[in-house]
């Protein structure tokens, strides 16, 4: 345990401060705090009103201070719950005070969202803006503009945390100018250390300043290789396209191997090259076979996280995550060079002792954030309408490919820039020969996903609806079966070529709007039974 000594200056140690004005003792203490995690600070407090209206407390914008002679440090958020523990007999009555950072509300708000042609990053960006949370960005590499990437029934939260452990993207928080500062990092370990060493004691009666104490160390078993996999319609489907990474690791974690198939993976905007103007119209991406390597390597970081932690209490009320120390004096020498703090617990009451507990990784080591986030799935068949500019009939692309809108898009204007283009499914399929039909703007297909990907659309069927009818009456004519066509662009006339099997009627019609065209490569019989 260890102690914060001079906790009660005058004036108070602890203080919370409501945007309503409501005003409360706080008694205890817990924060919790991690990287890439929402804060959790949870009160007790006393208040003369057994009635204290909850309204004027969950939902405030609320600030909660440690003081200790001229340091203090804040956790700025919004008050998540609050709960009326006891009444005593005194007239004081207890309640529970829970306050996180404005990000949990993105917990909150669960949607189906596209967003194109845009990094991680700047996805994250337009997300934090729409909720007017303070952020920074410290990245130490540029990213690329992804095509497609969906939000698929999961919360703010959850999209803008998978996307940034895709990217090897952490977070933290910040106290500045009296509000939480969000901050975007991708090379937490590389942070400026904290000014001054930590000195390691062992015995802390006697001490006056500030220490860290009962240091602990661990090493656990954890992958020491990673082998990617994408796909990219425009290569051979033997391609080795991928990335592979490997870890300066025990000799058995060699072997403890990572496998992931992740079609798209690779795929960014790039310089415009020429070929396929249609397909590239809206920006031209291509599999990036330089990113494999790297992208391995973060994701075989991610998968290392915690192979070597550290841990230590100390008295020192600044450090949290995000945080570089370097802690002097300890058998353990590599935690003089530096440690990240990932994680701290902080517990104590008005007037008694504080424990400050903190969770550190090496700083020479390269952080990622464990890839913990569920990946959504989509599980069966979505409809969806096609679409095109304003007066085209039929929009495709090189590859046979349309764009789509799904009804449950808020955001899209019914055009071309609805969707990434779609493959389309066709009965059959070749190096230049099969069978094709596009489907056409304002007709409605079904969509399916591959593995379930959301980013990973492709039409599978086609259906008639009340708008887009059948082209043979029914049930009148339930016999018939065939395909009929509509002259493009404007209808009105059409090729046919039409199948009747009532018993006792049946014939085949072929209709050409205008021209009949026939080659015969050598051969051709025609027998008339009946004339």
């Amino acid at each position: 345990m260890a102690w914060l000594p001079s906790i009660r200056p005058p004036g108070g140690a602890l203080a919370l401060v409501l945007a309503s004005g409501i005003s409360v003792d706080v008694r205890r203490f817990s924060i919790v705090e991690g990287l890439s995690a929402l804060f959790r600070v949870t009160l007790e407090a006393f208040s003369t009103d057994a009635a204290l209206d909850f309204e004027e407390v969950v939902g405030q914008t609320a600030r909660f201070t440690i003081q200790r002679g001229s340091e203090a440090r804040s956790w700025t958020g919004v008050c998540r719950a609050a709960r009326l523990l006891r009444v005593e007999e005194d007239g004081l009555s207890t309640y529970e005070i829970v306050l996180v950072p404005m990000l949990w509300l993105l917990t909150q708000r669960v949607n189906r969202r596209i967003f194109q042609h845009l990094s991680e990053p700047e996805i994250a960006t337009r997300l934090l803006t729409e909720w007017r949370i303070p952020h920074e960005l410290r990245l130490s590499e540029t990213y690329k503009p992804r095509e497609y990437r969906t939000q698929y029934d999961e919360s703010d939260h959850a999209f803008l945390s998978r996307m940034l452990e895709d990217a090897g993207i952490s977070l933290f928080f910040v106290e500045k100018e009296d509000e939480a500062v969000l901050v975007l990092v991708d090379a937490p370990q590389l942070r400026e250390p904290r000014a001054g060493v930590l000195p390691f004691k062992a015995d802390t009666t006697m001490v006056t300043g500030e220490y860290a104490t009962h240091v602990r160390a661990g090493r656990e078993l954890r992958p020491g290789r990673l082998t990617l996999r994408d796909r990219d319609h425009r290569l051979p489907a033997a391609y080795p396209l991928g990335g592979l990474a490997d870890a300066r690791a025990l000799a058995i974690e060699a072997r403890l191997e990572r496998f992931q198939s992740m079609p798209g993976a690779l795929l960014f905007q790039t310089t415009p090259s020429p070929g396929t103007p249609a397909a590239d119209d809206r920006g031209t991406y291509r599999s990036d076979e330089r990113a494999g390597a790297r992208i391995a390597q973060k994701r075989l970081e991610a998968e290392r996280e915690g192979a070597v932690t550290f841990g230590f209490e100390t008295n020192a009320l600044d450090l949290a995550p995000g945080v570089v120390v370097r802690v002097a004096g300890h058998p353990r020498e590599e935690i003089g060079r530096g440690v990240l703090i990932v994680e701290t617990r902080i517990e104590g009451t008005f007037d008694d002792e504080w424990t400050h507990d903190c969770g550190a990784r090496l700083a020479d080591v390269p952080y990622r954030s464990p890839r913990r986030t569920h990946r959504p799935r989509v599980e069966g068949i979505e409809a969806a309408t096609v679409v095109g500019p304003l007066g085209e009939e039929i929009h495709c692309d090189e590859f046979g490919r349309v764009r789509v809108h799904f009804g449950w898009d808020r955001e899209s204007d019914r055009d071309e820039h609805s969707s990434c283009w779609v493959p389309v499914s066709q009965a059959w399929s070749g190096a230049g020969y099969g069978a094709m039909h596009l489907p056409r703007v304002g007709q409605e297909v079904l969509v399916a996903f591959l593995d379930g990907d959301p980013d990973r659309p492709m039409i599978v069927g086609r259906v008639f609806t009340a708008l887009e009818r059948v082209p043979y009456p029914l049930p009148a004519h339930k016999t018939q079966s065939g395909i009929r066509t509509s002259s493009s662009p404007g209808g009105g006339g059409y090729n046919e070529i039409l199948f009747e099997d009532k018993k006792g009627g049946e014939f085949i019609r072929v209709h050409a709007e205008r021209d009949v065209q026939a080659t015969v490569e050598r051969d051709a019989s025609l027998l008339v039974r009946r004339d």
